[in-house]
Parts: C-alpha cells; sequence; structure tokens
C-alpha cells in the first residue's frame, strides 16, 4: 500500500511522518530526496545555477536554499521554473526507492505531492492542515526567519482549501500528538480505508 503524505508548509507532517513510521511504514521523504539532489557538483545544482545565476551558490559551491527562496517564494513565475527543474530529478530517486521497498507499506512525505503527480502513485492521500498563523509560528522557529519571509512562503503554497477538496483524508495537526493520532486511528477504521487496504 501507498500512502500519499501532503500539506502546506508548516502543518506539521512530520509528526503524521514519525507516527506512522512508528507503525512500521517506510517513509519516503521527499525533502531529503531534495536535500539529496542538491549537493554541490550534482546535475540539478548545476541546471539551477543556469537559470537562477551565482548567486544561490556559496562560496563554496554548495547551493544556498534561503537565497533561492528569496528568488523563487515571491514570484510564481520563478517559482514553478525551480519546481519543473528539481522535480525530474526527485521522481527519478522517488521511483528507485519506491522500487526497493516494493511489497511493503510505503508513505510518500511530499509538500508538492500533487504538483509532481505522485498522488497518480498513491492507493489514498492523507492532507495535514493547521491554521495559517500557527503554520506561520512553525516556520519561523523551524527555519530561523523573520514572519514576512514565513508569510510569503505560506501564501505562495496552496491553500487550505485545496488540500481539503483534493486529499481523501484530512489530519488537523493543532493539538498535541495523542490528538493527531486519534485521527489516524480513525482513518484506518474507515471503511473505504478497509476495502483498499492490507496493513
Amino acid at each position: 500500500m501507498i500512502i500519499g503524505l501532503t500539506g502546506p508548509t508548516g502543518s506539521g507532517k512530520s509528526t503524521v511522518a514519525q507516527i506512522l513510521k512508528e507503525m512500521n511504514f517506510v517513509i519516503i521523504d521527499y525533502d531529503k530526496i531534495s536535500r539529496d539532489i542538491s549537493k554541490k557538483g550534482s546535475p540539478c545544482v548545476l541546471e539551477l545555477r543556469r537559470e537562477f545565476g551565482e548567486e544561490i551558490l556559496g562560496s563554496d559551491g554548495n547551493l544556498q536554499r534561503k537565497v533561492l527562496g528569496k528568488i523563487v517564494f515571491s514570484d510564481a513565475e520563478k517559482l514553478e521554473t525551480l519546481n519543473t527543474i528539481t522535480h525530474k530529478y526527485i521522481l527519478k530517486e522517488s521511483d528507485n526507492l519506491i522500487s526497493e521497498n516494493s511489497g511493503k507499506n510505503i508513505v510518500l512525505d511530499a509538500p508538492l505531492l500533487f504538483e509532481a503527480e505522485l498522488d497518480k502513485k498513491c492507493d489514498f492521500v492523507i492532507g495535514v492542515v493547521a491554521p495559517k498563523d500557527v503554520r506561520i509560528e512553525r516556520i519561523m522557529k523551524r527555519d530561523s526567519i523573520d514572519k514576512a519571509v514565513a508569510n510569503a512562503r505560506v501564501s505562495s503554497q496552496k491553500s487550505e482549501e485545496f488540500f481539503r477538496q483534493n486529499c481523501d483524508f484530512i489530519i488537523e495537526n493543532t493539538k498535541d500528538k495523542e490528538y493527531v493520532m486519534t485521527q489516524i486511528k480513525e482513518i484506518f477504521n474507515a471503511e473505504v480505508f478497509k476495502q483498499k487496504s492490507d496493513y
């Protein structure tokens, strides 16, 4: 079984992923894949440099994510270009990992699940949501950025309503881990889930 796990930045997907990992799901973390394909000198980084310029690289040749973020999160066209470049590298590595774990229960932990059309590989998609102000606070703390930058990131992404409309199940990550766990159990007990699940 393959479950897609997605949601806007700061919604708390990592909490849900950790719980599912404890339930013996294999977690394929697309943020990690993104970092792996963005290492110094990689084909992806070379293509990004050609598109966005030398300024996105540090003096050591490593990708400066915050600099790239400032460029793309305030410009929808540039963000789309970034996604177009990175998705092909991410999907290639993703396919390798899915193949390696064939026959196991897998979670595709992917913020851009729909944009990368990974939802087509999933039996179910779970969306994690939280109020905008909560997400902004989480992002500021997590990434050590100011409110304006955090707000720009949130505003550049799909709305909570999009996830509510397009995901099979929704988890509201607004309280503690126990509250999340309760919602996961409800999903696993849903008749539609049981019919398709081998968990």
